[in-house]
């Protein structure tokens, strides 16, 4: 009796063990988008002024937990959000960021280590586009 109760728990801590080794794998695109990207080109219509120099940072660090991390600094305006990501389709990744009850979901494009998204908002009725590129930091 002892013997199978004995096994029994082999087998189910063997099988959790194997659960979780299963889900914290990535798959090979999901492998290739994972690392620290910053800023290199940002575009808004009608806002000239926004440019790359208007950040002292921006970045987004996708990790391998499929949780990204995004911090800019403009100005005295600090931000510095914790988000989840998943690969939609070959070249896109989604962007899901929550805070209280809103979320917002973003898709960016990639390709050759370089991050793409665009975000259209209405404001006052007024269509804002903003385009922004992303280069992957090469640690050394």
């Amino acid at each position: 009796m002892k013997k199978r109760v004995l096994s029994f728990l082999l087998v189910v801590l063997a099988f959790s063990f194997s659960v979780v080794a299963l889900t914290g794998c990535l798959s090979d695109e999901e492998k290739k988008v994972v690392g620290k990207y910053e800023l290199t080109d940002i575009s808004v219509n009608g806002f000239p002024n926004i440019t790359t120099s208007t950040y002292e940072y921006f970045t987004i660090e996708f990790k391998d937990n499929k949780k990204c991390q995004i911090k800019s600094k403009a100005g005295t305006t600090v931000y510095d959000a914790e988000a989840s990501w998943k690969i939609n389709g070959d070249g896109e990744i989604e962007v899901i960021t929550r805070s209280g009850f809103a979320t917002a979901t973003e898709i960016y494009t990639y390709s050759d280590d370089i991050i793409t998204g665009t975000n259209e908002s209405v404001v006052d009725g007024r269509t804002i586009t903003m385009t922004v590129n992303f280069e992957r930091i090469v640690s050394e």
